[in-house]
């Protein structure tokens, strides 16, 4: 793959120095979801979006021909567990969102799908047997997420659109998931407490908040356009707080873009490795 770019990159003569930092040592085994599309995949993406610039479209002809398809190139075809979808129409559990918000959405995750190992399967059919999971393992009663992981939110928008409606969107999302979270990991010590003489409520809300904090914060992504920006969640237990976002990369280049690759798959490890078994110890167990 290096060699390959590098000679692309010459061949139209630009300069193979600037891809440098982007190779990682030939000793390190890559191990991380997904795969490095070709050249040829990348460039085609990255005509899309030029394409989607220049006409003006739509937010939907960007989530489609641009944001959906890049990911979906580093994740491959339907029968791969770790994968991406639209969710456009995925909405905030009501017993769990804010309040005094409507149901913002966002528009594309990734997701693990679970139900390959009996044990596993038996666990999430007794947590979704619970009314107020609205029959999901997520914060959300979408039907195709109802036994897939949301391993990642991506909220896009077009070009032009302010920071303030998509920081909204993502921010009542991720106050949703967090307040899901602290319901079932408060659902599950509520029922060991039962077992074992002495536990106050007070202390079983202590054990959540205490469970809540070895996950320490939630990654998401928003996209605009081109840009693609990392933001972080976190929660102290009355509120959820959305960090400032920081762009990783962008599909107005082909540099750009497999810059979004590497984030999109280090992302998804984090989620793999670290987000799902943490829920499944402190939620599904």
């Amino acid at each position: 793959m290096k060699s390959t770019i590098e000679q692309k990159v010459m061949d139209l003569g630009g300069s193979a120095q600037q891809w440098k930092p982007t190779f990682q040592s030939p000793e390190i085994v890559d191990d991380l979801p997904g795969r490095i599309p070709s050249c040829e995949e990348v460039d085609g993406v990255v005509k899309w979006a030029r394409r989607c610039q220049e006409d003006e479209c739509e937010e939907a002809a960007w989530n489609c021909d641009v944001h959906l398809a890049l990911i979906r190139k580093v994740f491959g075809g339907a029968e791969q567990k770790i994968n991406a979808m639209l969710c456009t129409t995925a909405r905030p559990s009501m017993y769990f969102k804010p309040a005094s918000s409507t149901g913002q959405l966002i528009d594309i995750c990734i997701y693990n799908s679970l139900g390959q190992d009996e044990g596993l399967t038996n666990k999430i059919s007794r947590f979704c047997a619970n009314l107020e999971t609205n029959n999901s393992i997520n914060h959300t009663d979408y039907n195709p997420l109802r036994t897939r992981l949301l391993l990642l939110s991506i909220e896009t928008k077009k070009p032009d659109t302010g920071n303030n409606k998509a920081q909204l969107q993502i921010g009542v999302w991720y106050s949703t998931q967090w307040s899901f979270l602290q319901w079932a990991v408060g659902q599950r010590l509520k029922e060991r407490a039962k077992l074992e003489a002495g536990k106050t409520t007070p202390e079983v809300e202590a054990d959540t908040l205490a469970c809540l904090s070895k996950l320490g914060f939630i990654p998401g992504i928003v996209v605009r356009g081109h840009r693609w920006c990392l933001v972080l969640s976190t929660y102290d237990g009355k509120k959820t707080t959305l960090w400032e976002e920081h762009q990783f990369g962008t599909t107005a280049t082909s540099l750009g873009a497999f810059c979004v690759i590497a984030g999109i798959r280090r992302l998804t490890a984090w989620a793999k490795d670290q987000y799902w078994p943490w829920f499944e110890k402190n939620v599904l167990d």
